[in-house]
């Protein structure tokens, strides 16, 4: 006979109660006692089920599963196991199927020596439903922040992260249990951006979010590469309305980054010569004017008879010659010398700390270099001027550079034309000098070869009285 430790009292409110399960076993296996929980969520009567072992069969018809529970329930008899939360999935007589979880455990008698078992169920069939539902929306909603191509991030007040979805492992290249927990900033962030990124992370997570929606900052991945990420960043509240996170949705900007510091790079580069464009050189203008450069010199050139040269030569030849002149800047200028293309045949040259003396200097220079390297030769105007004092615009100084250059490009036309006259003379007067280096008479028309020897000699005369 089994003996309960329980009053009769608490026996009979748990034969009467309908919302709990409760059932006792004999060493055998075979029921004993059978509630009004029990029969409600089973649907059998304690006659059908007291002293009979077939409601094992009723219950699990599956011999396979029906095997294994009852031998759980045998150890738990034998063994004195205890059994907390343990779920099993019964049939009822109706044959529906219901999720029950059990507490068990066995009783003795005086001597100690098991007699049987005791087992509370609760029927949690809607709760489990509810609990796969929610799993199953949480699994589909997981499937889609994965399918995003987007990092998403939620980071606690304590700056530990609490969530990362597919895309924040591919970028970071870690597992999700790698970063889970962990201080994002001092573990993904370079060292030179985590206290300015952390100063960001408080004031939104104090509330401060329209100012700073969006922000970029870079991360580094499991191989120590940087990755730069533009974020756009909210805060998550409990129930109470307390800020306890923040969730930031993040994309990889790395190379749009670098394709647009290209582009802007490539805004400021003259396409032909690779020099800077006349966008930067204004640019420039702003930045450098400043007395720890003064003295600033600025340096105007021409390249003289360009339309000459592309009516007769070609522009091909037209855009060596400007290339030339290019790569003659590029060899005369010191490294923080500012050179750029301005016109179509214009020049400038911005030449921090240097003075009149040694701007003149870098203009003799630059006159034979152009000379040198020329293929088609063509002479180049130049002028000058030096700012020496704050209160002088850089503008007029440029102005003034301009100017001079015009008044050599007029002195140089005005011989040309002298020596145009002189060269007309001598070739009906048949005697010009015939030697190799100037030009030889023919009747009909100049070969393009025979036209650079006329260029060069036009240009080469007044040339000469200028340096002389």
């Amino acid at each position: 006979m089994l003996i309960f430790k329980h009053n009769d009292l608490l026996l009979k409110v748990i034969a009467e109660t309908e919302l709990i399960w409760v059932n006792t076993l004999d060493e055998n296996g075979n029921i004993v006692l059978w509630n009004k929980g029990a029969e409600k969520i089973s649907g059998y009567s304690k006659e059908e089920v007291v002293g009979k072992k077939d409601i094992w069969d009723l219950l699990y018809p599956d011999k396979s599963y029906r095997d294994k529970i009852f031998s759980k329930a045998i150890e738990i008899i034998k063994k004195g196991e205890i059994v907390k939360d343990f779920e099993t999935t019964i049939t009822r007589k109706d044959g529906s199927k219901r999720t029950i979880r059990w507490y068990s455990e066995n009783f003795t008698n005086t001597n100690g020596k098991p007699i049987g078992s005791v087992a509370i169920g609760i029927d949690v069939t809607y709760e489990k439903l509810l609990k796969d539902k929610l799993k199953a929306k949480k699994e589909e909603f997981e499937t889609y922040l994965n399918l995003a191509n987007i990092m998403l991030v939620v980071i606690d007040r304590e700056m530990k992260t609490k969530f990362v979805n597919k895309k924040v492992e591919e970028i970071l290249g870690y597992k999700r249990d790698d970063i889970l927990g962990k201080n994002w900033f001092d573990n993904f962030l370079p060292e030179e951006e985590k206290e300015e990124v952390k100063h960001v992370f408080r004031r939104i997570i104090n509330g401060d979010f329209e100012e700073l929606s969006y922000y970029e900052n870079h991360i580094v991945t499991k191989n120590s590469e940087k990755r730069l990420i533009g974020w756009y960043s909210t805060f998550l509240m409990d129930e109470a309305g307390n800020v306890v996170a923040t969730l930031s949705a993040g994309e990889d900007i790395t190379a749009v980054k670098k394709e647009t510091e290209q582009l802007k790079k490539l805004s400021f580069i003259d396409p032909l010569t690779g020099l800077n464009n006349r966008l930067f050189f204004e640019k420039e203008l702003q930045i450098i004017n400043t007395p720890k450069n003064y003295p600033i010199s600025m340096v105007i050139l021409d390249a003289d008879n360009l339309k000459e040269i592309n009516d007769t030569l070609g522009h091909k030849a037209g855009d060596e010659l400007l290339i030339s002149i290019a790569n003659s800047l590029k060899e005369a200028v010191r490294e923080n010398d500012i050179v750029a293309r301005i016109g179509g045949d214009e020049f400038v040259v911005i030449l921090p700390k240097t003075n009149e003396k040694g701007v003149k200097a870098f203009c003799r220079r630059l006159r034979n270099t152009c000379s040198d390297k020329n293929r088609v030769y063509c002479g180049v105007s130049i002028g000058y001027a030096t700012q020496n004092l704050p209160s002088e615009d850089l503008k007029k100084i440029l102005e003034k550079a301009d100017r001079k250059m015009y008044e050599e490009k007029k002195r140089k036309k005005a011989l040309k034309n002298g020596t145009l006259f002189n060269l007309i003379t001598a070739i009906e007067k048949k005697n010009l000098d015939l030697s190799e280096d100037k030009i030889m008479i023919k009747k009909g028309d100049l070969e393009d070869d025979e036209w650079v020897k006329i260029v060069k000699y036009l240009q080469e005369y007044p040339r000469a009285r200028l340096n002389s």
